[in-house]
């Protein structure tokens, strides 16, 4: 796919997110990041780059926690460092999230693809349980609440009425349940 798209030579951020992200779950996450980088240079609100920067964030933020619960230089140290690190992380978080979620937006008031958004709504959803799990300085983005107020009714809805149903009222359940 690689050569594909530089063959092509052109702008073609959504390629570039795909194998951005196929690299990532290769566990390739330089090659990721640089065909990240090209697809969001290209196109800012490159949907799928900015769930991959998402995830990049979310993984870094987990390996920290555990190089600092198992760091061995003292527990008085250990809290303060972490607590450092948490804040930067949470920042780095938060920002990439923000990216998502200016795509979002994007692509829910510029694309009629149904079924592209169903699937963003889902990792959407994804995101916002494993954003869940952490406790934030200054609490957590909700997701949840992007999709449950995502423009539905402007699109198509013929052969998806149930997925979409599906979708929103998952989205709401978890919008209620958010602390």
């Amino acid at each position: 796919m690689a050569l594909a798209v530089k063959k092509a030579g052109g702008p073609y951020p959504r390629a570039y997110g795909k194998l951005g992200l196929a690299l990532l779950l290769t566990g390739d996450q330089k090659g990721a990041e640089q065909n990240i980088k090209t697809a969001l240079e290209q196109d800012t609100n490159e949907i799928i780059s900015r769930i991959a920067r998402v995830i990049i964030v979310l993984n870094g933020h987990r390996a920290m926690n555990i190089a600092s619960s198992s760091d061995i230089s003292g527990m008085i140290i250990g809290p303060l460092i972490s607590f450092g690190f948490a804040a930067d992380s949470h920042g780095k978080i938060r920002q990439q999230i923000r990216g998502l979620v200016e795509a979002w937006r994007h692509l829910t008031k510029n694309e009629n693809d149904v079924e592209e958004w169903l699937a963003v709504a889902n990792f959407l959803i994804i995101i916002g349980d494993h954003i869940g799990e952490i406790q934030m300085i200054g609490g957590r983005p909700n997701l949840y609440i992007e999709v449950v107020n995502a423009p539905w009714d402007r699109l198509d809805k013929t052969n998806h009425e149930k997925e979409i149903s599906d979708i929103r009222r998952k989205a709401e359940g978890r919008a209620l349940l958010f602390k």
